[in-house]
């Protein structure tokens, strides 16, 4: 979920689905555990291709759909998690954006976690956001999609003109953190959507 302005209509509680390329371009980029958490699932789009890539995954998110395992505000869990990826809600000046990052270091450090967040490529750039980045010892990566996103379930108004990266946290990391690029891989449908089967699982 996520409130996206410029080119698309404005979407209740900021459910804007993401199509299945741009998480195929982080997972071919990015390795993770087995078992992980989506805090903003929505109606289950990246929930639904990391299942067919082997993953277990485990739904949160603050309205009720068939893949929410838990319908919770994410913002008051207190709990330990190892990985999280996620397309957060962005609130007014990416303020609730944030706040998903910041909550999802916090509650991925004592597991050494990793954190893949979905934003507009300029996120880092913020002066108010130093501590998310050059301050912090998890930053790791930005995955710059040089395509940008049509989202899956709306219908655009004009010619979208924000681009967007996958933000990279790794509190196991100890390289120096790099840019790389990524575009749609030629065998995927760039508008494809999915449906969702919820899994049996269960992880706290």
């Amino acid at each position: 979920m996520s409130q996206r302005k410029s080119g698309y209509k404005l979407m209740p509680n900021d459910f804007f689905a993401t199509p299945e390329w741009v998480t195929l371009n982080l997972l071919a980029e990015e390795k993770f555990d087995l078992e992980i958490v989506e805090p903003a699932c929505g109606q289950g789009h990246i929930i639904n291709v990391l299942l067919a890539q082997g993953y277990d995954v485990v739904g949160i998110d603050i309205i009720q759909h068939s893949c929410v395992k838990f319908c919770t505000d994410f913002l008051k869990i207190s709990i330990n998690l190892n990985t999280i990826i996620c397309n957060p809600p962005y609130g007014k000046r990416l303020k609730l954006a944030q706040q998903f990052v910041e909550h999802a270091l916090a509650v991925t450090k004592y597991d050494s976690g990793k954190i893949a967040m979905l934003l507009p490529v300029t996120f880092d750039s913020g002066k108010t956001r130093r501590h998310l980045f050059a301050d912090c010892p998890a930053w790791k990566k930005k995955i710059i999609l040089t395509d940008r996103i049509e989202w899956a379930n709306i219908e655009k108004t004009n010619e979208s003109s924000t681009d967007h990266a996958w933000f990279i946290w790794d509190w196991s990391n100890e390289n120096v953190p790099i840019n790389t690029y990524q575009t749609i891989p030629k065998t995927t449908n760039k508008n494809k959507g999915n449906n969702y089967a919820t899994p049996n699982i269960a992880i706290f």
